[in-house]
């Protein structure tokens, strides 16, 4: 997942391949799938929000939805290892549930577009490197200094910050990097600001408990 080869091994010998995935995934957050979730024991109104109030039953409280017990929930974590799990670059909580307001929407074409440009910049960036051509192809730090604009003063002094109060690993630390250059690609910025940072954070769970106890 991370060099983008695999190897497969015979009696006879061995034989290199490339292999660039784009891996994908999805799980249930515990074993019944309700953790994080509140209903109205009355009319079974669901809500993330457990102090928010049922239109019809607003003087009940929301219960909490989920049956499993905290060892259950952290035995299911423990489905996935640490270390296969920091291979996921992007990992967010989905729910139907979920009613908060998403701001604006974009159509497909617009999203498309601002893809399209994004990895036009990230070619023009990298074409002096056989190896790379996007920064998905960014193995480590060093090439991240060599190629993209470096981070205003500023914006480093943030960065160290988020890295200190998350206790941000070095591994990790590079690929918060690298997915605030995309984001920052995809905004058509010239060099990653603030809300750049906050959103990679945000989209790698860094901030998320439920991720964070999962290392």
């Amino acid at each position: 997942l991370s060099n983008g080869r695999i190897e497969v091994q015979r009696a006879v010998g061995s034989l290199e391949y490339p292999s660039s995935v784009i891996f994908v995934s999805a799980m249930n957050p515990c074993k019944c799938g309700w953790h994080f979730h509140y209903y109205c024991p009355s009319c079974n109104f669901t809500s993330l929000d457990q102090t928010q109030k049922c239109s019809k039953h607003p003087n009940i409280t929301l219960a909490k939805k989920c049956t499993c017990s905290k060892s259950q929930i952290e035995q299911y974590q423990k489905k996935i290892s640490g270390p296969m799990l920091d291979q996921i670059d992007l990992k967010v909580l989905l729910t139907s549930y979920d009613d908060t307001p998403q701001g604006q929407l974009y159509a497909s074409s617009t999203v498309k577009k601002e893809i399209l440009n994004a990895r036009k910049k990230q070619e023009r960036r990298y074409s002096q490197d056989s190896d790379v051509y996007c920064n998905g192809g960014l193995e480590a730090k060093a090439q991240f200094n060599k190629y993209c604009p470096a981070l205003e003063p500023t914006i480093a002094s943030y960065f160290r910050k988020v890295v200190k109060t998350l206790d941000i690993s070095p591994r990790l630390q590079d690929k918060t990097l690298f997915v605030s250059q995309t984001i920052s690609d995809l905004d058509g910025s010239a060099r990653i600001r603030k809300k750049h940072i906050v959103e990679a954070v945000n989209l790698m769970g860094l901030r998320s408990s439920y991720f964070r106890s999962m290392h």
